[in-house]
């Protein structure tokens, strides 16, 4: 798994689900901190740990106005020797603060940018053993394949899951959204209800609304996604990240936008997109072409763009992984996260430069051993995690 796993007691404390599951267990909850824990004990210590930690802040009652948020966060930090909590536990005070006060199920319900419904399930959905479909009840829908398939019809109240299977969801309002979540080690396909395909690649979660409003299409993103948006001129389609925003009336393209990493890169194959960031400015805002990348930086304000080789960016989507001029590190990146596993490798191995195949049909031995043969390199595989040399 590519998330608690890696935790540690300061981890867990400052995670809003693992938080949440403390202050509000439910049988749901308990079961995945249960199986966790049979599954990673040697994280028994550092849970237990953690839960005491925020157990001993929950009697803090403090309501912080809406108004008031940043003055108050500035006077607790002004004040922070004054109190007798050491350095890292005054921190887990003030995550914990945030939790109380904000609400996580308010905070997110209520975001006007579309932050993900879903509240305190994602982290725990994303380190899960198959994708999940979160209705706009709240249920969750399990999908049992590595490759999935969903399928709205033009209301969104009916959803085929394939096998002959489907569900359906009461739609009073527009407002109202869905969230699938794909864990690492698997991929979804969906079709939207205006005919807009969405692959969604290992640990990602796509956020829309189950019938789009009459001005616009509005998604959002956490991960990568191929998309292939449905043509209408008088209702443009709106993909939002954590750091920018894609907008197009009907095309081909891919967002990459893991959370974790320092990059967002969006590739257009066909058609063209005005992407713009998050800070609003005017000349934030540029035009994508067809065969081009444009890459933003979470630390800068301005897009990169550059000719790219599209196959590179969405031959995921055919279960490949093509790469022209790369090094092995960012190779081993979409590995990690298509085989749910862990790669260790030296600074020597990462910085090597290749160009070639892959078949992500095959089981991961035979992919590194097609990876030997494009560059030397030995590898041991011990549970989920590999470790690479030269």
């Amino acid at each position: 798994m590519q998330g608690y796993k890696k935790y540690d007691v300061e981890d867990f404390v400052a995670d809003k689900q693992f938080a949440d599951w403390v202050i509000n267990p439910t049988n749901a909850k308990n079961n995945f901190w249960i199986n966790f824990t049979k599954k990673y004990p040697n994280k028994k210590n550092s849970i237990a740990e953690a839960k005491e930690i925020i157990k001993s802040l929950k009697s803090v009652q403090i309501t912080i106005p809406k108004d008031k948020k940043k003055e108050i966060w500035a006077k607790v930090a002004g004040k922070r020797k004054k109190y007798w909590l050491t350095t890292n536990l005054y921190k887990y005070a003030a995550v914990f603060l945030l939790l109380l006060t904000v609400g996580i199920a308010a905070w997110l319900h209520n975001n006007k940018k579309l932050k993900i419904e879903t509240t305190n399930t994602v982290n725990a959905l994303l380190d899960g053993e198959k994708a999940v479909l979160i209705l706009t009840d709240g249920k969750q829908i399990d999908l049992l394949s590595e490759e999935n398939k969903l399928e709205y019809d033009e209301s969104g109240e009916i959803i085929k899951l394939g096998n002959n299977k489907q569900v359906s969801q009461k739609v009073e309002n527009k407002m109202k959204f869905n969230t699938v979540v794909v864990p690492y080690g698997h991929r979804t396909k969906i079709y939207l209800p205006d005919r807009t395909i969405v692959w969604i690649n290992a640990g990602s979660t796509l956020t829309y609304p189950v019938s789009f409003s009459q001005n616009q299409r509005t998604v959002q993103l956490s991960g990568e996604a191929y998309f292939e948006v449905s043509h209408n001129e008088n209702k443009a389609f709106i993909v939002k990240t954590t750091h920018s925003e894609i907008n197009v009336l009907g095309t081909k393209f891919n967002v990459t936008a893991y959370p974790e990493d320092q990059l967002e890169e969006t590739v257009l194959i066909e058609g063209k997109v005005q992407m713009s960031t998050k800070t609003g400015l005017l000349n934030d805002k540029v035009i994508l072409k067809p065969n081009q990348k444009a890459s933003l930086l979470h630390s800068k304000r301005n897009f990169t763009i550059r000719e790219v080789n599209v196959q590179d960016y969405i031959a995921w989507v055919n279960q490949m992984f093509t790469f022209s001029d790369v090094t092995l590190d960012v190779v081993f990146k979409r590995l990690s996260r298509y085989y749910d596993v862990k790669i260790q490798a030296t600074d020597e191995v990462n910085n090597i430069s290749l160009k070639g195949k892959l078949d992500l049909n095959e089981d991961l031995s035979k992919v590194l051993d097609r990876l030997n043969l494009l560059v030397s390199i030995k590898y041991e595989i011990t549970g989920d995690t590999v470790t690479i040399k030269k």
